[in-house]
């Protein structure tokens, strides 16, 4: 693979931190140490919600030890949170960041004259590379060639780009000058509040979603697209998910339709929600091809979603959403969670119900089952 231009040598201060959390607190030096107790500090005036509170620590900490990657990323996260991103894109970028894999990374730079390819993360959720799709026209505004790499689930959703060269996920990557991944397009964008690009930026296949709309029943009812439970290891998993005996209570919902997009129901549980006569089950159906479940989330009046790649699906194709969250240290997730808003701006069709970290999911339930779908089902009337 060829590379123009000289390749920049970057070291992350993830990468220059490792040092550091491999030595005991008995052999590191006194500012580390002062370091790493503001960091705990600053978690504990996280989780309380005093993030002013939060900011100062960390920035204190990096002033002892500018190496702390974790300080960095919390701080980063934290200011995310707050939307002050002209803030937080200098420390975001410097605790993640990698060098470019076939071509340097993009960081901004001018690109006039210039191709630049949109990678796959080595470390890919699917949820993110959606997310990043948006800065697809404004990367063609800027660069004289845009390559797309796209991921083998979204190879049925191409005809959005049309005017770019499409690469699927393994395939060669032609000649390139620059290259990035979804996550960090918006810094190197510089993004504001006011510059996100805005939705919606994709479509379903049309022909999918006419397959969908004759397949799923119209009888009056609203169709409600509903998904509650994450993908990840068992801690993110059970973080993220909504118990079933809660979800139940969504369910009883009545003059409703509801069209299961899960992944991860067992065959006796799809058994026994189907014995439902307001609830059909097409996770199996769609899963795998995020044409199929764009087409699907099209054709349903709402969406009912956990953090997770149907939701910003959902929020990428403008669908009307319940979106149910988890609060949580560490800036928590930074595109959901905007302190004081019910609603975030990377996707405006979506309405933000929200659990602290130490709850159950009971009060997010009971306002989904009335703000949440209040408007949807005013409509029916």
């Amino acid at each position: 693979m060829k590379l123009r231009g000289k390749a920049r040598q970057r070291e992350p201060a993830r990468r220059r931190a490792a040092e550091h959390h491999q030595v005991g607190p008995l052999a590191m030096s006194p500012d580390r140490r002062q370091a790493m107790l503001r960091e705990r500090g600053a978690d504990l005036a996280l989780i309380v919600g005093r993030e002013d509170e939060c900011i100062a620590v960390l920035t204190q900490a990096l002033e002892l030890d500018p190496d702390d990657f974790r300080s960095r990323l919390t701080l980063s996260f934290v200011l995310l949170r707050l939307g002050e991103y002209e803030r937080a894109w200098p420390h975001y970028s410097d605790a993640m960041g990698e060098d470019g894999r076939d071509a340097p990374e993009w960081l901004g730079e001018s690109l006039r004259g210039c191709s630049i390819a949109t990678r796959v993360d080595p470390n890919p959720a699917l949820g993110d590379w959606i997310f990043g799709a948006r800065y697809v026209r404004p990367l063609m505004e800027r660069a004289a060639k845009v390559v797309i790499e796209v991921p083998t689930k979204v190879r049925s959703m191409a005809h959005n780009w049309i005017d770019v060269e499409v690469v699927h996920e393994g395939d060669p990557m032609p000649d390139i000058d620059y290259e990035v991944t979804a996550m960090f397009i918006p810094p190197a964008f510089k993004t504001t509040l006011e510059s996100i690009p805005p939705c919606p930026y994709i479509t379903a296949p049309a022909d999918r979603v006419e397959h969908w709309r004759q397949q799923l029943p119209r009888d009056g009812r609203k169709l409600i697209a509903i998904g509650w439970t994450g993908g990840g290891d068992d801690t993110v998993r059970k973080w993220r998910s909504v118990p079933l005996a809660q979800v139940k209570n969504i369910l009883a919902t009545p003059d409703v339709q509801f069209v299961s997009v899960e992944r991860f129901l067992t065959p006796d549980v799809v058994a026994r929600l189907s014995s439902q006569s307001n609830f059909i089950h097409v996770g199996d159906q769609v899963s795998d091809d995020m044409g199929e479940l764009a087409s699907v989330l099209s054709v349903c009046d709402h969406t009912i979603s956990i953090d997770t790649s149907a939701a910003h699906l959902t929020g990428a194709l403008g669908r009307p959403m319940s979106l149910m969250l988890t609060d949580g240290a560490a800036g928590g997730e930074w595109r959901w969670h905007c302190v004081g808003r019910d609603h975030t701006p990377w996707y405006p069709s979506a309405r933000l119900f929200r659990r602290p970290a130490d709850g159950d999911w009971s009060d997010v339930v009971n306002r989904v089952c009335t703000a949440g779908l209040a408007g949807t089902l005013r409509a029916a009337a």
